[in-house]
């Protein structure tokens, strides 16, 4: 017997908490239908959340979706939600689709490290089109598109290869990585900015930093470890154990560049969210009602200090961290 789940009005980076539960709700069940009747709209994080929960280590949970009106329907087949999801109640539109390479990157599914570069360079190209679309527009000539791209592609590219081996290194072989990028323009409350989800069903932060960790450390512990230089849960060897140069750097490169440019990072792991718009360091992280067995990412940036960003910068902020021990106080 099919289980019915609503989906929310509003699926995106400010109600986690909500989408978190929706997740845990699908991820739960075989064989749903999806209620779509109040839904109106999901951000990048939003959509690849639902889509990783609905494959997770499972070929498709969903029977059907119903009362979803043909304009949404519309936004989501163009974002390719509906590839392998079955859907016999909604009115899927044929398109003749754009090319819109310069403003989205569909949900891909990475299946292994081999398609990190590849995908990245994909969301880079894309993003970059944007930015130079977004420059002209205010009149800004002559400058370099490398010096937006190669950021870009460095940064999806740390965080994709950590969502592509970070879980099968610690047993979890069939995981998954979900990737979906989206140029959101400028309104009157915002600037133009470029939103990139990164999901993958793998086993979190906790488990794969567990031989770094303290028995009693927590998920918010695990993820403030994960965000320092030179932590890696690779322990310096490859799948043949082999000597591997991972040094550990990527995600925090990632945050410094992402804060950098004034943008917005938020981590799910396991139960434990972690939100850099949140001032107080330790109230940017907060305990949910649900657990998502992974990792998921949200980085927000603005266009307007995407250029020239470096990764080289970030890494001459490192001087001799702290390889061990956890300074926050959860309790």
């Amino acid at each position: 017997m099919s289980e019915s789940i609503t989906l929310p009005r509003i699926l995106n980076a400010n109600n986690i908490s909500q989408l978190l539960g929706l997740c845990e709700s699908i991820r739960a069940s075989d064989n749903i239908i999806l209620d779509a009747s109040q839904y109106e709209y999901a951000s990048p994080i939003g959509m690849t959340m639902l889509k990783a929960a609905i494959h997770s280590h499972h070929p498709c949970r969903v029977c059907d979706v119903q009362w979803m009106d043909r304009r949404r329907a519309s936004y989501l087949t163009r974002m390719d939600f509906f590839t392998n999801v079955s859907a016999p109640s909604t009115e899927i539109p044929e398109q003749n689709r754009r090319d819109r390479a310069d403003r989205l990157v569909e949900l891909t599914r990475l299946l292994d490290e081999g398609e990190v570069e590849g995908v990245a360079t994909q969301i880079s190209t894309a993003l970059t089109q944007s930015f130079i679309r977004e420059a002209r527009a205010n009149n800004v000539e002559n400058f370099d598109k490398n010096a937006i791209c190669d950021p870009i592609s460095y940064l999806v590219a740390e965080l994709l290869l950590n969502a592509t081996t970070h879980a099968k290194r610690h047993g979890k072989v069939t995981s998954k990585a979900w990737i979906s990028a989206q140029v959101l323009d400028a309104t009157p409350q915002r600037a133009a900015q470029i939103e990139i989800a990164i999901v993958d069903d793998g086993c979190g932060m906790l488990r794969t930093l567990a031989d770094q960790l303290e028995d009693n450390t927590s998920n918010a512990e695990a993820i403030e470890m994960a965000m320092r230089p030179l932590v890696s849960c690779n322990f310096g060897v490859d799948f043949a154990g082999q000597e591997t140069s991972n040094q550990g750097v990527g995600l925090y490169v990632a945050k410094d560049m992402i804060l950098e440019a004034g943008g917005r990072l938020q981590i799910i792991s396991n139960n434990c969210l972690y939100d850099s718009s949140v001032r107080h360091r330790r109230s940017a992280y907060k305990n949910l009602p649900s657990n998502w067995s992974g990792v998921a990412i949200s980085l927000t940036i603005p266009f307007g200090k995407i250029y020239g960003l470096k990764p080289s910068t970030s890494l001459d902020k490192i001087q001799n961290p702290p390889q061990s021990g956890i300074a926050l106080n959860f309790s």
